[in-house]
């Protein structure tokens, strides 16, 4: 694998599951067991024998600051199987075509089997084609080869939907043609087998003919629909496709029923309508539920897919052959076969006696892909198991129903809704992925295989008080959403969407313990953590937990701004029956000793979201035997707990509340690894302010730290013990504020950290190395996902991170290269060099005018603090005296951002009643603010500072304005405020809002 880069994509556990007819299997007949699907931002070659991955990255644009990076939104393949595309809607879309397998090109190779000992990789597609801003910069939404794959069509994500026709191996970029469609917006595109210039496209209400010429012109058909002669009006469509020798085409419906379109009407059966054209003719029930998919077997029958979960396949006539149910895999959405038609099938690879019916893949909207084959594959991992299949004579009617139907084998199984939860094994190459789906699954991410999975569901009766009395209510599945997940040493514990708690056992995924009455008994396999009330919007959700190193405590914070704390305790079981479930249910009733997890109690020290997973830290050198409990919140405070003294009767007893935040707000927080663990080399002594001396290095080493991340971008330091800030430095600025933070271990040890991994809200996940001192060169970050980046991960060796995307429900598993971070460190200089590349990004460093321009005004800075008319000999120092230190934000702020903070001091200004306050509501460059009122709100927010310390401020500030000279007038505008006695000149950068700036 490539390790030229810092983080180099391994291999991605997800699949887009709301593309219908995304998956297909490469493979024709025995040869080349090879998947092709998107996952996320990335197409997948996946071969299933050898469990071997390549990832197809494309879709992103090669620096980060674009921050473009789209969900892959449609895919294609040739009827030959060798070339596929993936293409993306959304902000710079983009097209790419890529060759999967190049050795044809070459004569010497073409004929060589790929993947033997003589032959050419399996898995080796190179891009050949790529087209940029397609659709006019929209994207696409569904697209398809020619069976003879001379052309691709695209059907566009414009507001004025778009189809268009291209000849894909030509160097040109431009369309052959390409038409604006009217009406509602289309979804699924088809190309007519046996004629490339006739297409047929459906969205939920309409169907659309068209033909199209290599001049550049296509017309649309809209087919003839009369519900009224067929006493019948059509649900909303699903899919299209052309019938194959038969001039027809069906659509399918959410009902499960098709619509039959042929090339002449009802009025005339014998007069052709012409190329292009269609009309309704007839309609059927096919299935007792919607028809999600719909495809053929070369030109013999045609299959569909339907909601229940069942296929179904047909001969031409629409005449029922044989059917597959009872596959437990959900909706079905996609199928595909071993098989590119292009000779007879052989008997003997049929899955069906006396059927020519191939080996077939299958994918369902709860993202599993399933393989049907004839035999047992010995190299896939997960046992088979038996379809059900049903047949049906010649005239469609059934003859019976077998349990003896083709081998069924799992080939992949991913989340299928949004991922929240995430957690790499302490000890073991193993991860653990849960979300909204509710499905909570275990992988070994070395075998890339899942070990243990349990969907976590649990079952209403219909309580619709409409449901007459005679009718037997059906009962109603709901999921348990997965909110947060952590590993401990021996077991695994996750945290649901409705408040409650549960402690699994890592191997079986069982319940180990659960809530207790006062008299011992299990009453329930899982704790409430947080109830729902009707009176908060907040909801109750288990939103984060930590286990001590220790293992003696846990931790779990809600929605509800509370943490919980559970202390691990031994007992004797009393031998005696108890009702309930889990390990320790059996414990009791032999007697034997146990384990329980006691909830000691629940605070509520914050008032908005706590960031920090409660964290419990493990034991130091300075206090052996004590565990600490820290928790940090977005509403600047950090609050500490005394686990030794908290008991069940006293609840959590709350050792401190300190505001560690004055106007930013803290995202992400972690505990800082103590310097005396890290394995370091002694380092030379260095001229650089910005580096901790050793004196710093001395006293970091006796605390313990929190490092925090702020909605400034600023990287904090804070003393554990006093929850004051040690250090501040500048944090990475691109993807947007910093949402999570994970000490990452020195690859192939345990006890050594000197890197920090992270994400942010926008997508991004990085790489820095500690210590921070500010330097740009020690932060590398990468577009990760085209979604928001959900939780991140480091496994027990360092080796990998692991990182989810919330809303396309994937993890992707990224490779570490500490040694390319390093390389970009030592390539950005030393010492200074880095910084003043900061202040001057000419590169020119000490020898540009701006270096020489701040060295003039120190000397300047020394003469004036010396006395300009001194007769002495002068001084010159390494120091200079200051009055202040200049405030710097990270990027401009806007007239907006200055004229909502002056709001408030319009709304402090003495003598307003609350009406008036709460009647104001925005403010203009116009409007009137009052000395008193700006006096308000700078004592009330911010440093603390008394009304002298104010007006001997803008004394100074104005000392030297003609205008004011020293004095803060009475009333101004916001506009006088900003531009007069600030000084600040507004700019406009790249078409943007007015930005000021000094």
């Amino acid at each position: 694998m490539d390790q030229k880069h810092v983080l180099n994509l391994s291999w991605t556990f997800g699949l887009n599951r709301n593309i219908v007819g995304g998956v297909f299997t490469l493979a024709d007949g025995p040869n080349r067991k090879i998947l092709f699907y998107a996952s996320s931002h990335t197409g997948v070659l996946f071969d299933w024998i050898e469990g071997k991955q390549q990832v197809l990255q494309g879709h992103i644009k090669s620096h980060i600051e674009y921050k473009k990076c789209n969900e892959i939104s449609a895919t294609a393949v040739t009827s030959n199987k060798r070339w596929v595309v993936t293409a993306d809607k959304g902000v710079s879309p983009v097209l790419i075509v890529w060759d999967t397998m190049p050795h044809m090109i070459h004569q010497h190779l073409a004929k060589l089997v790929p993947g033997s000992p003589a032959g050419p990789p399996l898995l080796n597609a190179v891009p050949i084609k790529t087209i940029f801003e397609i659709h006019s910069g929209t994207g696409v939404v569904a697209c398809e080869f020619s069976k003879d794959m001379k052309y691709l069509a695209t059907l566009g994500a414009e507001e004025k939907q778009t189809i268009q026709i291209w000849d894909w191996s030509a160097e040109t970029d431009t369309p052959l043609c390409k038409l604006e469609i009217e009406g509602e917006p289309q979804r699924t595109l088809k190309i007519n087998p046996e004629d490339s210039f006739e297409i047929m496209t459906n969205g939920s209400e309409t169907v659309n003919f068209f033909i199209w010429d290599k001049d550049g012109s296509i017309v649309k058909n809209v087919p003839l629909l009369a519900s009224k002669d067929f006493l019948h009006t059509p649900a909303k469509f699903t899919y299209s496709m052309f019938i194959p020798t038969k001039h027809q085409a069906i659509t399918a419906t959410v009902d499960g029923d098709v619509i039959i379109w042929a090339n002449h009407s009802l009025n005339n059966l014998s007069m052709d309508l012409g190329k292009g054209k269609y009309a309704c003719v007839k309609f059927m029930k096919l299935h007792q539920s919607a028809i999600n998919y719909v495809t053929t077997i070369g030109d013999q029958y045609v299959v569909t897919g339907g909601e229940e979960g069942s296929i179904k396949i047909f001969d031409l006539q629409l005449r029922l052959i044989i059917w597959f149910e009872k596959l437990k895999a959900g909706p079905i959405t996609s199928i595909s076969f071993c098989s590119s038609f292009t000779k007879p099938i052989d008997s003997r690879d049929s899955i069906v006696p006396d059927l020519n019916i191939p080996e077939l893949v299958l994918c369902t909207k709860h993202s599993r892909v399933l393989l049907l084959s004839k035999q047992d594959l010995r190299n896939v991992k997960t046992p088979p198991v038996k379809a059900r299949i049903g047949s049906a004579d010649k005239n469609g009617e059934v003859l019976g129903v077998t349990e003896e139907g083709p081998d069924v084998h799992v080939l992949h199984e991913t989340q299928y809704q949004s991922v929240h939860g995430l957690a790499a094994h302490p000890k073991l190459p193993r991860f653990v992925v849960g979300g909204y789906s509710g499905l909570l699954q275990i992988w070994d991410y070395s075998a890339k295989n899942v070990v243990v999975s349990r969907l976590f569901e649990i079952v209403h009766v219909d309580e619709d008080p409409h449901t007459p009395l005679t009718k037997k209510k059906k009962p109603v599945v709901e999921h348990l959403k997965i909110e947060s997940i952590a590993f401990s040493a021996d077991g695994e514990f996750g945290g649901f969407e409705n408040g409650t708690l549960r402690i699994l056992d890592a191997n079986t995924l069982l319940e180990i313990d659960g809530q207790r009455s006062v008299t011992g008994d299990i009453m329930t396999p899982y704790y409430i953590v947080a109830k729902d009330h009707p009176e908060n919007d907040f909801g109750c959700r288990v939103t984060n937990v930590a286990f001590s190193a220790c293992g003696k405590f846990f931790a779990a914070s809600d929605s509800q701004f509370a943490v919980t704390l559970f202390k691990k305790e031994t007992r004797i079981g009393p031998k005696k029956n108890i009702d309930g479930v889990g390990r320790a249910v059996e414990k009791l009733a032999s007697g034997e000793k146990y384990t329980v997890w006691m909830q000691i109690g629940k605070c509520k020290a914050h008032y908005k979201d706590i960031i920090c997973d409660s964290h419990v830290h493990s034991p130091t050198a300075l206090e052996p035997t004590r565990v600490r409990l820290l928790s940090v919140s977005t509403d600047r405070h950090c609050a500490e707990y005394d686990t030794d003294t908290s008991t069940i009767t006293s609840g959590i007893k709350l050792i401190s509340l300190k505001r560690i935040e004055q106007t930013s707000r803290p995202l992400a927080a972690t505990w800082h690894p103590s310097l005396s663990l890290t394995n370091k080399p002694p380092q030379p002594e260095s001229h650089n302010p910005a580096l901790p001396n050793k004196d710093e290095i001395a006293s970091i080493s006796a605390d313990t730290f929190i490092l925090t991340c702020n909605s400034d971008y600023k990287i904090r330091l804070h003393n554990s013990n006093t929850q004051l800030c040690r250090k501040t430095v500048l944090g990475p600025t691109f993807g947007g504020n910093l949402n999570s933070l994970v000490i990452m271990p020195d690859i192939g040890t345990t006890d050594s950290f000197n890197y920090v991994a992270y994400s942010t809200h926008e997508k991004v996940v990085g790489l820095t190395k500690m210590p921070f001192d500010g330097n740009p060169h020690k932060f590398m970050g990468l577009i990760a996902h085209p979604c928001q980046v959900s939780k991140i991960a480091s496994t027990f060796d360092g080796c990998f991170l692991l990182t989810a995307g919330l809303q396309d429900a994937t993890v992707h598993m990224w490779s570490v290269n500490p040694t390319a971070l390093d390389t970009q460190i030592a390539i950005g200089g030393k010492e200074l060099e880095p910084f003043l590349d900061m202040l001057d990004e000419s590169g020119a460093g000490e020898t540009g005018a701006f270096y020489r321009e701040m060295e003039d005004y120190f000397y300047y800075a020394q003469l004036r603090s010396q006395g300009e008319d001194a007769a002495t000999t002068r001084l010159i120092q390494d120091t200079v005296g200051i009055m202040y230190i200049n405030h710097r934000p990270v990027f401009d702020h806007s007239e907006e951002d200055l004229l909502a903070a002056l709001k408030y001091a319009v709304k402090l200004t003495p003598g307003l009643t609350d009406e008036k306050r709460d009647s104001i509501k925005t403010i203009n460059s116009e409007t009137t603010v009052t000395k008193d009122g700006l006096y308000s709100l700078l004592q009330q927010y911010g440093e603390v500072m008394t009304k002298e310390d104010l007006q001997t401020s803008f004394r100074a500030m104005l000392l030297n304005d003609p205008v004011y000279n020293g004095t803060l007038p009475e009333k101004f505008t916001g506009r006088q405020f900003i531009e007069e006695l600030l000084g600040l000149q507004p700019t406009v950068v790249n078409g943007a809002a007015p930005a000021s700036e000094k």
